[in-house]
């Protein structure tokens, strides 16, 4: 499960900078600051799709 996580994290890092690169924004990290908050918002993303996938759970379990 751990992998299955680390795999899907890694690749939604990836989607999101290519997404800045389409955007124009600069993706390299230059201060502990921006990493943190960069780790802060892939959290929060992490954790709506957990939250997500606890709700489908509950929603179809028979």
């Amino acid at each position: 499960m751990t992998f299955l996580t680390y795999r899907s994290n890694r690749q939604s890092i990836r989607e999101k900078e290519i997404e800045y690169e389409k955007k124009g924004k600069d993706t390299t990290i230059d201060s502990l600051n921006e990493a943190k908050e960069i780790l802060s918002e892939l959290n929060e993303e992490i954790k709506g799709s957990f939250r997500e996938s606890g709700e489908y759970i509950k929603e179809h379990k028979k």
